[in-house]
This record gives C-alpha cells, structure tokens and sequence, in this order.
C-alpha cells in the first residue's frame, strides 16, 4: 500500500514572553508539548524556547483498551534546538513502542527541522523522517511549512 505524502503550511501567531514562561502551548496548533515537536514540525525547535521533560501515562478506560504512555524531552535555544521521545501502548503482555527524534537550526529567519520516526521497533516498518520549515514575519507571527513521510 502506496502511502500519501503531504505538504502542511500553518501560520501561527505566538507571544514569546507567554512561550517563554509556559515553555508550551496548551493544545497548541503545532504540538501540545514542546519536546514532541519533532512529530509535527521540528523546525519549531529554535523557538526560543527553554528544556523541558514530559512524561505521560494514559490508563485504559475499558478493558478493551490499551495502557498508553510518552516520556519526551526537548532543547531549544534561538540557533539550535533537539527533541527525542518514546511512546508506546500495552495490552494483554503485547507492547508496541515507537521512537521519534529531531533537530533544528535557525538562520536569520529561517528555522529549518529534521525528524525520524520508528513506528513499532519490532515491526518490519522502516524510519519515516520530515523537513520542515519555519519563517519568523514578525516576532508574533511565523509562517511555517512541513513535508510528512519523506522516502519512508
């Protein structure tokens, strides 16, 4: 099965004295934590952002449903930025994890990302990776564009 590529253009608008005292934005548009940026647009990395570790556990709500977890960490400074992270779900003594890591680095106005990712380690599933980049208009407003499943 053929898989579909894809290209995402976003706008955001973000208030950078508010990134800096939360380090992450709330349901944001491009990720809901900063250190699985990686996933969506790494390029966002050199957001001017601070370290940050996350570590999540979802219980399963009915019996049908699997134990889920994410332990994720994340650097970002204004020139270069990192993020890697596990995640994974249990159920019945089957497990499957997935690994994801990216970088960015910023020139001028351009911040451009690279990300991997490894669905299911033990499955014959080969490394997916996107590019990803972002252009600061103003210091409230970025324009950013991603390209998901490169030659994976």
């Amino acid at each position: 099965m053929k898989q579909a590529k894809f290209i995402l253009l976003l706008l955001l608008m973000t208030s950078p004295l508010y990134a800096k005292r939360v380090a992450s934005l709330p349901g944001g548009l491009m990720f809901p934590m900063f250190p699985i940026a990686a996933l969506t647009n790494a390029a966002a990395l050199t957001a001017d952002w601070v370290t940050e570790a996350d570590a999540l556990y979802s219980p399963p709500l009915s019996s049908e449903d699997p134990h889920s977890y994410l332990f994720a960490v994340g650097s970002g400074k204004s020139t270069f930025g990192a993020s890697a992270g596990d995640s994974g779900r249990a159920q019945g003594g089957a497990a499957v994890h997935n690994v994801f890591g990216g970088a960015s680095v910023r020139l001028r106005r351009f911040s451009f990302g690279a990300a991997a990712r490894k669905l299911d380690l033990m499955g014959p599933r080969s490394v997916s990776c996107d590019a990803s980049v972002l252009y600061s208009m103003t210091s409230f407003l970025r324009l950013g564009a991603a390209a998901y499943a490169i030659g994976g």
